[in-house]
């Protein structure tokens, strides 16, 4: 294994010694390509093992805070609509909105939760797990988000990440409307919003992303879809090749899966085409990430990923305990 480099650079003197500055991309239609092929911070430190954060956003750049109300002193539907994909509702009791989806028997499959007063913030224990692409690619200049739900993972490097450029692919349009609405989900310069089929997204897409998440769900047990609404599609080689193809050369993949639902089955497929992987188990539930990784990320024990998510937490703006979720991790073999 590497060892880590226990450097911290500022990113002023990275870049400045790099000789690269700051870009922007212009905003798009819902299905506009992210302009530029700049290279990310992590593609310009190669294999080093040297880790720095991105600089703090600009608060005047957040997205829209949600709507009102604020405080609901019971469980609400603030509103429920049906689609070719799903029925879904938006639920708030107190300060914590969510987006379900509901099931055939009307049990209630949990999307998205925020707190409405801290809306960038990552409440669910599953979306907090997701924040270890971070111990991978800290820097981040480019993010895919393939499932959009109520937008938390967006929300999240929009607040966090400067500069970063997020786009999120969802196949259906109730679920951006209601994200739009109720959680201030809204393309703009830094955003793109692809209102498609992830998979055809995939297989037409020439970007580079340092960090790609997989989350996308339809109605468990629909045409195509596995008990727990993961897309059967999503295990094809052809698809998971497209993923590692859409990776930078330091990028990672991260996949939210259900370990009682076909887990074996897409963990064998995700195998065959990303040899170097990790395992995340979200406490308390019975959800895995699997994450897959480019040629070019370093090799990082779990005492080097120990060491990378002690800068995190001290930075402190993430709002994750990574040291926690260090401790949920593996490498697979």
């Amino acid at each position: 294994m590497r060892p880590l480099a226990c450097l911290l650079l500022s990113v002023g003197s990275l870049l400045g010694a790099l000789g690269c500055g700051p870009g922007g991309a212009e905003a798009g239609g819902r299905s506009a390509e992210l302009g530029s092929a700049r290279e990310s911070p992590a593609e310009r430190m190669g294999a080093a093992a040297e880790f720095s954060l991105p600089p703090p956003t600009d608060e005047r750049s957040a997205l829209p805070a949600p709507q009102p109300p604020a405080l609901t002193r019971e469980q609400t539907v603030l509103e429920a609509a049906s689609s070719d994909f799903s029925v879904i509702q938006v639920h708030q009791h107190r300060r914590r909105r969510s987006l379900v989806f509901l099931r055939d028997d009307k049990s209630e499959l949990l999307q998205t939760a925020i707190d409405v007063n801290r809306a960038d913030s990552l409440v669910l224990p599953y979306a907090q797990a997701q924040a270890v692409g971070l111990l991978f690619a800290p820097e981040p200049s480019r993010v895919l988000v393939l499932g959009l739900g109520g937008g938390t993972l967006p929300r999240f490097f929009h607040r966090t990440t400067a500069e970063v450029e997020i786009d999120a692919v969802e196949i259906d349009p109730m679920v951006v409307q209601m994200a739009a609405k109720w959680f201030g989900i809204q393309a703009g310069p830094r955003m793109r919003i692809h209102t498609e089929d992830a998979i055809a997204f995939i297989e037409r897409n020439h970007q580079k992303y340092d960090l790609i998440f997989v989350d996308a769900f339809l109605e468990p047990n629909a045409d195509g879809a596995d008990n727990s609404g993961i897309p059967l599609a999503l295990r094809k080689r052809a698809i998971l090749e497209g993923l590692r193809a859409s990776l930078s050369p330091v990028g990672v993949v991260l996949f939210n899966l259900h370990f009682r639902s076909g887990y074996a089955e897409q963990a064998a497929a995700i195998a065959e085409v990303f040899p170097r992987r990790y395992m995340v188990k979200v406490a308390g539930t019975s959800q895995r990430h699997v994450i897959g990784v480019a040629d070019r990320v370093p090799e990082l024990s779990m005492d080097d990923l120990a060491e990378r998510a002690a800068i995190l937490d001290k930075d402190g703006r993430f709002g994750v305990d990574f040291s926690a979720l260090v401790g949920q991790m593996s490498a697979l073999d």
